[in-house]
């Protein structure tokens, strides 16, 4: 502000000389055309008074604006030097923050300017300046948007390029605009080891995110150990269904759905009721499915959209459930809800459910014991379209794993209704989907069957041993923000270990009995 106030002082002295300058020389002019003889000639020139203050302020803008070059100058100076000793003194790979004028990141909503640079990594992955946008993501672990928290304590964030880039040769090294940090604090493993595993489990048509830890800098400041994820997207190389074209508002396009108890009347939400059904669970214990919300996060134009694909869900739910009792229905042309051509519910359910990315979501979810599965980060998606690659609602993009990997061990969790003490306390977080199907014999052994082609050595097993070696390898800078974050890490590598090998009991070599 000084500066300003410097700069328009030295222009304002000077614009007023220039001005009586001018005055005089015009008053000259005109004299001369009126008289058109040398004896009206009159000395028009400025007087030194006059001249002195065009040269000081002349002078003092010079000044000034060599003061604003030489102190943008030594600020990048700085910053070089403090990402020169990133570059010393960091051992993993480092993400530095730049925003335009200093700015804080404190909106959930509004994206702040910024440069990212990418160190500390193989040179091909180092991003020296990229334009892009960063804000605040999250819900709970944004503390819901309040800037005060969000000021006080580690966030996650959502940077958006400016031009697609690909980072740290993710995805196998394709180039995006959106990707998301995701705090890892304590809890150091959850979400790093949910993605590993997803990625072998999921069938290669079935996004499920790439992800690598980093250090991040907001600003020459630390803000701790992040996992670098993609964001759950619709792209041909994440989500691969079709957008839908803007303020287009026919229903064949794609939709990607999330389970979303956060949703609120600004977002494109529906409710699914699952058919307000009184179930009992392959554990024999009997509740009533309670209505949740489902938002619509792929683009939507009209509320015909919304509508096509709430019914759309609902009916595929009444045709898993109804199929279990023995009643098969179908989709007509209109995706009204007819009897079935089969007399069998595997073939049933089939014709309407990618069959395969269930069973691969629910080994999933059953590993890491996700209680929040039923409830909210829980993707489908479908396509409508003409050219469609999705033709069955699918689900897809495994998130949030932060609230799993639960005390035991030793019981189904994904595939049964959680315990009264946690529903009095969280409510009812199961997923009906997986509750219905885990009952159903010929789903089960689909599970037994997938779970032999993913618990080997090159597989499951691998991607547990792997951790191992990357934990031991990176202990300190791991434990940059929280001293015993890789003690809690190796914990949870042993429950996951223990929790594969019990389950390999139920789906494998069969030594445990439900």
């Amino acid at each position: 502000m000084k500066k300003f106030i410097t700069v328009l002082l030295s222009l304002t002295i000077f614009l007023s000389a220039f001005t009586a300058c001018a005055k005089k020389e015009q008053e000259q002019k005109h004299s001369e055309s009126e008289s058109n003889t040398e004896d009206s000639f009159v000395d028009t020139e400025c007087t030194d008074e006059e001249k002195n203050d065009i040269e000081k302020a002349e002078t003092e803008n010079s000044d000034t604006e060599k003061a604003v070059e030489d102190n943008a100058n030594t600020e990048e100076a700085l910053l070089q030097s403090f990402l020169q000793q990133l570059r010393e003194n960091v051992n993993l790979a480092t993400i530095h923050v730049s925003t335009k004028d200093n700015a804080q990141i404190v909106s959930r909503e509004e994206y702040v300017d910024c440069e990212i640079e990418l160190l500390n990594c193989e040179e091909q992955y180092i991003i020296s300046s990229a334009d892009a946008g960063i804000r605040v993501r999250g819900n709970s672990s944004a503390y819901y948007g309040d800037p005060e928290s969000i000021l006080k304590n580690q966030v996650p964030y959502k940077i958006k390029f400016d031009k697609k880039q690909n980072l740290l040769g993710l995805n196998d090294g394709l180039k995006f605009k959106s990707w998301v940090l995701l705090k890892a604090n304590t809890n150091l493993l959850a979400d790093y080891m949910a993605f590993k595993l997803g990625k072998i489990v999921l069938s290669s048509n079935v996004y499920c995110s790439d992800c690598a830890f980093v250090q991040v800098y907001v600003n020459t400041e630390y803000k701790g150990l992040y996992l670098l994820a993609e964001q759950n997207q619709v792209n041909q190389n994440r989500v691969d269904i079709t957008e839908a074209p803007q303020d287009y508002v026919e229903t064949d396009i794609g939709y990607l759905v999330e389970i979303d108890h956060y949703a609120s009347d600004k977002d494109n939400y529906f409710l699914v009721d699952y058919s307000n059904e009184s179930f009992t669970d392959v554990l024999g214990k009997t509740l009533s499915f309670s209505t949740k919300k489902y938002t619509v996060k792929s683009d939507v134009y009209s509320q015909e959209q919304v509508d096509f694909i709430a019914k759309y869900i609902n009916n595929c739910f009444k045709i898993v459930l109804e199929a279990s009792k023995g009643n098969y229905l179908a989709f007509d042309e209109s995706y009204e809800l007819v009897p079935s051509p089969h007399n069998n519910a595997f073939d049933t359910v089939n014709e309407v459910i990618d069959i395969h990315s269930v069973v691969n979501m629910y080994i999933l979810d059953e590993i890491i014991c996700d209680r929040d599965c039923g409830m909210g980060s829980f993707y489908m998606c479908v396509d409508f379209s003409q050219n469609s690659k999705v033709k069955k609602l699918t689900f897809t993009s495994p998130w949030d794993s932060g609230w799993a990997y639960i005390e035991s061990y030793t019981e189904l969790y994904a595939g049964a209704f959680q315990s009264d003490e946690f529903i009095e306390r969280y409510t009812d977080r199961s997923n009906p989907w997986y509750l219905v199907l885990a009952k159903e014999d010929w789903f089960v052994e689909l599970v037994k069957e997938r779970w032999k082609e993913v618990y080997t050595d090159d597989g499951f097993k691998k991607t547990v041993n792997d951790a191992y070696g990357y934990v031991e390898a990176n202990v300190s800078e791991l434990n940059r923000q929280y001293p015993n974050a890789t003690d809690e890490g190796i914990i949870l590598l042993e429950w996951l270990d223990a929790r594969m090998k019990w389950l390999d009991g139920i789906w494998g070599i069969g030594t445990n009995a439900i």
